[in-house]
């Protein structure tokens, strides 16, 4: 404090000295200077993440002007907001008024946080209760009661968006791509400073809410070019050096910040473990591979020799493979012989204590351990940061795998994890998922989950279309590619699935679910727990090699990806006319254009 203090009065001193003109030029230039100056990142209450509940009472007004469809009331009538472990394991308590309009909820929250009340922004703190009209006509919050000036603030000057196109940044370097988001950035401070110019009695609370959001914003853009390609990037370390600065401007507590489980799981696994070009996953197969030798290594027979000595081989041509990997163009990465020994040794023919270690947590659980090891070391990582930043990555291997923990992640999430509010999310989380794929008895007799083993061998993406869509002929096909890996698949899985088959109630309509690359467990977990058992309904968890054919075919670059067919088997929607699930009345627009009802 006595830095800015001096900062401030210093240069103001020097004005009114060098030109004297008095007390009034000085207060002016100190008034301006102390609004210049940063704000504090803590001027919101933190309770140390210790947990509470908020209520949220009031009446919604001209309910029939809102104009929400029945199927979907609760979404689009609801409080919502994101868990500080995962950006996309996010809460919807849906208002549902009376007839009168009333309605009072109650959010469990971990400490102050954002929220969404039905389009509105909104902070809400544990323990207190918040009064509030909202009109459906004008969509309008009105808040009533004490200390209502924040909300009040958000609802009169809404947080700005953030312009950028994903699209066009993923064909720029990480150069160009950092130039424009520090002109985006100073584009909104240029409108926050116009802003406060014209309200300067605007409160600190909404200032350091405003300037968070945007950096918060930006830190989610850049950090997803983790997943691009080095060629594309250019990497020099200045974007990810920029993303630690920006993480210094957020507000505290950090469950203000929507998307902050996203942004410390993808910055802190970029420093762990740097990008490469695409390719075998290095760091994956050789963790495989030493869990397989420690497997073997108290086994002296024959077998275990053999398949030892094959590991040996792959090791060597896993280095020579890397040694190329910086230069060497595609097609030579594609005929390195590396290629081949792991398609061969990770099938189940080719090494089964190889397959079983796969298919299995073993690897995860090595390489969590390893990396955890290495956080306590981490630099450009600050220190309040580490608790969520652990936090977020065990529970989101968690949702990779979305199965209960085993013994040995328990163990890593009491040692590595000091607060108690992290450790119960995780573990009561743990908890909830482990009885989910058990449930799915029901699933097995309507017929929902189908079988792998008819498309055994076919290699033809194509022929296996036809072969899953053969009994539908007639109807319109849904197809949904997803993956239980996949943040944004399993969001529009769990929170618009059940509007969706309801908006498209009484149509001739079959919906066929593609799961990529994700364990047996995983995928029935998922499926049990987003109540997905649902009449018309076929579950697909097939092969990786049948899996990458049939992507192949159906033209799959993103994941989710949503498709139609006609009755007649041709496709009725292209890549950018694909129907979102969470916009029921277009969906259902295009399958009756699809069924030729336009």
């Amino acid at each position: 404090m006595k830095r800015n203090l001096k900062n401030i009065l210093l240069p103001s001193l020097a004005l009114w000295r060098g030109r004297g003109r008095g007390w009034v030029r000085l207060l002016l230039v100190l008034f301006v200077a102390i609004l210049s100056q940063p704000l504090p990142a803590q001027v919101f209450p933190d309770n140390g993440y210790t947990g509470g509940t908020a209520i949220v009472r009031g009446r919604v007004t001209n309910i029939a002007a809102l104009g929400i469809p029945p199927e979907e009331i609760d979404q689009g009538l609801a409080l919502r907001y994101s868990s500080p472990l995962d950006s996309y394991e996010g809460t919807t308590i849906p208002l549902r008024p009376d007839s009168t309009g009333h309605f009072e909820v109650r959010a469990q929250l971990a400490n102050t946080t954002a929220a969404v009340l039905v389009m509105q922004q909104v902070v809400l703190e544990p323990g207190r209760t918040y009064d509030v009209t909202i009109d459906g006509a004008t969509w309008a919050s009105t808040f009533a009661g004490d200390d209502t000036q924040l909300n009040t603030e958000l609802a009169t000057y809404p947080l700005p968006g953030f312009v950028w196109d994903t699209q066009l940044m993923d064909t720029k370097t990480d150069a160009e791509a950092l130039s424009a988001a520090r002109t985006e950035i100073a584009r909104l401070d240029s409108l926050e400073a116009a802003l406060y110019a014209e309200h300067p009695d605007l409160s600190p609370r909404y200032r350091a809410l405003h300037h968070g959001y945007v950096r918060n914003r930006a830190a989610s853009y850049l950090v997803q070019r983790r997943f691009l390609s080095p060629d594309v990037r250019q990497d020099d370390g200045t974007l990810w050096a920029y993303l630690r600065t920006l993480t210094d401007e957020l507000p505290r507590p950090y469950t203000l910040t929507d998307e902050l489980a996203y942004v410390l799981t993808n910055y802190v696994s970029s420093l762990l473990d740097p990008p490469r070009r695409r390719g075998l996953n290095l760091p994956y197969i050789r963790t495989a591979l030493d869990i397989a030798e420690e497997r073997y290594a108290p086994r002296s027979d024959a077998e275990a020799r053999e398949r030892m000595q094959k590991i040996s081989e792959l090791r060597t041509q896993l280095d020579d493979y890397e040694r190329i990997l910086p230069t060497a163009t595609d097609s030579a990465l594609q005929a390195h012989p590396a290629l081949q020994m792991v398609n061969e040794l990770f099938r189940q023919a080719g090494d089964p204590v190889l397959s079983d270690v796969v298919s299995g947590t073993a690897v995860d659980e090595r390489m969590m351990e390893a990396h955890l090891g290495q956080m306590a070391t981490l630099t450009q990582l600050p220190a309040d940061l580490r608790e969520p930043a652990i936090g977020a990555m065990l529970y989101g291997l968690m949702s990779q795998t979305h199965a209960p923990l085993s013994p040995a992640m328990q163990r890593l999430v009491r040692t590595h994890l000091r607060g108690d509010y992290y450790k119960q999310q995780i573990l009561r989380r743990s908890d909830e998922l482990a009885g989910f794929a058990a449930s799915l008895a029901e699933a097995e007799e309507t017929g929902c989950l189908q079988d792998s083993a008819p498309f055994a061998g076919m290699t033809d993406g194509e022929e296996i279309w036809k072969k899953i869509v053969e009994p539908l002929r007639g109807r319109v096909v849904f197809v949904d590619v997803w993956g239980t890996w996949c943040g944004p698949c399993k969001a529009d899985l769990k929170h618009h699935t059940q509007a969706l088959h309801s908006a498209l109630a009484g149509l001739p309509v079959s919906y066929v679910y593609l799961c990529n690359r994700s364990k047996d467990d995983a995928w029935r977990s998922c499926i049990a727990e987003y109540g997905l058992v649902l009449p018309h309904s076929l579950h697909y968890n097939l092969p990786l090699e049948q899996q990458a054919a049939l992507e192949k075919y159906l033209q799959v670059e993103y994941f989710p990806t949503y498709i139609l067919f006609r009755p007649d088997g041709t496709r009725a929607t292209t890549p950018d006319q694909q129907p979102r699930p969470y916009d029921p009345a277009s969906v259902r627009r295009q399958v009756e254009v699809a069924m030729g009802k336009n």
